[in-house]
């Protein structure tokens, strides 16, 4: 009986170590990929509200506030995603809501047929494609791992290791960079 208990504590222990490197892994790869967004749209704002106004998804008027209600959202999942404990939940849900939202427009705009850049990392001449789409549910993916991952620790005093944590970090970075050169791997392996 006594054993089964121990198993039972064994198991437990085990999964809440992979929910805890989901969890991390999440944190770090979305709040590097908003971090980026966000700091890559305010080097060229005018060219963020210009593809807002080339999406022809909201009226003109609605373009300047809307560009920044955007950015206001993507650095506040930044800030939620470094803030440790309750809030976690709400970091995913907000990346989640504003992942989808993003990735809605783009199929719109593909669906219409515009031929407009996406900005959604800074000015760009590249017109939206299916990559930005699967870029969009990559990222999607990540947050509802992350969000999965918070509601199914048992238990939350578990420690990461230092190297633990940096090898998750790298992990994250090259997530992040694959991602969003997505369309630039994609044909890389089109010429091969």
């Amino acid at each position: 009986m006594g054993g089964s208990k121990s198993r039972q504590i064994k198991n437990e222990f085990m999964f809440d170590g992979l929910w805890i490197y989901f969890l991390l892994f999440s944190r770090l790869a979305l709040g590097l990929m908003f971090t980026a967004s966000v700091s890559l749209k305010l080097r060229n704002l005018p060219a963020f509200e210009t593809a807002i106004e080339n999406f022809k998804i909201l009226p003109r008027q609605f373009t300047k506030p809307s560009a920044y209600l955007f950015l206001v959202g993507e650095a506040s999942v930044v800030v939620l995603m470094i803030v440790d404990g309750t809030l976690l939940p709400t970091a995913f849900l907000s990346a989640i809501f504003l992942l989808s939202l993003f990735t809605i427009a783009l199929l719109l705009v593909l669906w219409k047929g515009i031929q407009t850049s996406c900005a959604c990392f800074g000015s760009s001449q590249r017109p939206v494609s299916s990559a930005d789409v699967w870029r969009n549910i990559g990222f999607l993916v990540c947050a509802c791992i992350g969000l999965l991952s918070f509601n199914s620790l048992s238990n939350t005093t578990i420690k990461i290791g230092l190297g633990e944590a940096g090898l998750l970090g790298m992990m994250a970075v090259v997530f992040v960079i694959l991602s969003v050169y997505l369309r630039d791997v994609i044909e890389l392996f089109r010429f091969l």
